[in-house]
């Protein structure tokens, strides 16, 4: 086999790969579209991120779904890439994520019109769950649900 048919293989090797990575990125973003999850959340637009107003933006980019959870000015943001998407019910969805670039997890969203709430966060390499019922487990305190800001309508 020559060095060019070598080089064409592998180039058409990466290509579908490629391909097949945006082929699945597709389908999550149109589920994520359809429960209305893109857009900027918090628990009081009006006011700025701080520990008790968990500020979230949530949007599709070349690379594909991510959202970002903020917490103020003094703490470091969480960036969840977003791999998949799963619809349980009309107001439920569950997205597996990679939160920080590290830890894959689990989280279910529930949507009551203009609001987001995580119900259930499981760590996907522990099982550990972080969130059960909407209950964070290190401290006993419900998890906030989140308005929409900005006047955006969401998707049906």
């Amino acid at each position: 086999m020559s060095v060019t048919a070598v080089r064409v293989g592998f180039l058409i090797i990466v290509a579908l790969g490629v391909l097949a990575t945006a082929a699945a990125a597709e389908p999550t973003r149109g589920i994520l579209e359809q429960f209305g999850f893109f857009g900027t959340w918090a628990v009081h637009c009006d006011e700025p991120a701080s520990p008790d107003n968990v500020t979230r933006l949530a949007l599709t980019t070349t690379k594909g779904v991510t959202f970002t959870e903020t917490l103020g000015k003094d703490s470091q943001p969480n960036i969840y890439a977003v791999m998949s998407a799963k619809r349980l019910n009309p107001d439920t969805v569950v997205i597996r994520t990679k939160l920080n670039g590290d830890i894959e997890q689990d989280l279910t969203i529930r949507r009551d019109q203009n609001r987001v709430r995580t119900m259930q966060n499981r760590e996907v390499g522990t099982g550990d769950l972080v969130v059960k019922d909407g209950i964070v487990g290190s401290n006993k305190s419900e998890t906030p649900w989140l308005t929409r800001c900005s006047g955006e309508l969401p998707s049906q």
